[in-house]
C-alpha cells in the first residue's frame, strides 16, 4: 500500500507560488513577556523593471505618460505574538498582497491582482533570558 502511495505522489503535485507574511530577521528573536499580547501592522511596498529568467535579463520597464512603470507589489498584514513564557513566543501573521504590471499585457495595458498572502503561524524561542547574551540562529521557524 505504502508503495502505491510513493508511485501516485508524483502524480498530485500542483504549480503554487510562496508568499508568506514574516516579520524581518531581526525581529525573531524577539519574545513578549509570559501572558502579553503584541500586535502589529506592517506594510511593504516594492517595483521591479527588470528580471531574470534562465539566466537571461530582460528590462520589463513601461513607459506611459512621462512615468516608468514595472511591476508593483504592495502587501501589508497583520503580525500577532503571544508570550508562553519567559523563553517561547507563538506568532500569527495573516495578511493581503496587489501585484500590477503592464509589460505582460496585450498593448502594455495596466493589469492587477489582488489575493491573501500565505498564513503563517509559528513558535519562537528566546536561547537565554539575561541580557545582552545571543539568539541562536535557526530556531524561529
Amino acid at each position: 500500500m505504502f508503495s502505491l502511495l510513493l508511485i501516485a505522489a508524483p502524480t498530485l503535485t500542483v504549480l503554487a507560488s510562496e508568499n508568506v507574511a514574516q516579520a524581518p530577521f531581526a525581529y525573531w528573536a524577539d519574545v513578549p513577556p509570559a501572558g502579553q499580547f503584541v500586535l502589529g501592522m506592517v506594510y511593504e511596498q516594492s517595483k521591479a523593471y527588470t528580471m531574470y529568467a534562465s539566466g537571461q535579463h530582460y528590462n520589463i520597464k513601461v513607459m506611459g505618460g512621462g512615468e516608468n512603470y514595472g511591476i508593483d507589489v504592495r502587501q501589508g498584514y497583520f503580525a500577532l505574538q503571544y508570550g508562553i513564557n519567559d523563553r517561547w513566543a507563538a506568532d500569527l501573521e495573516v495578511g493581503g498582497t496587489t501585484v500590477g504590471w503592464r509589460s505582460f499585457s496585450p498593448g502594455n495595458q495596466i493589469q492587477s491582482t489582488i489575493g491573501m498572502m500565505d498564513t503563517s503561524l509559528g513558535a519562537g524561542i528566546k536561547s537565554s533570558t539575561r541580557p545582552g547574551t545571543r539568539i541562536r540562529p535557526g530556531c524561529r521557524r
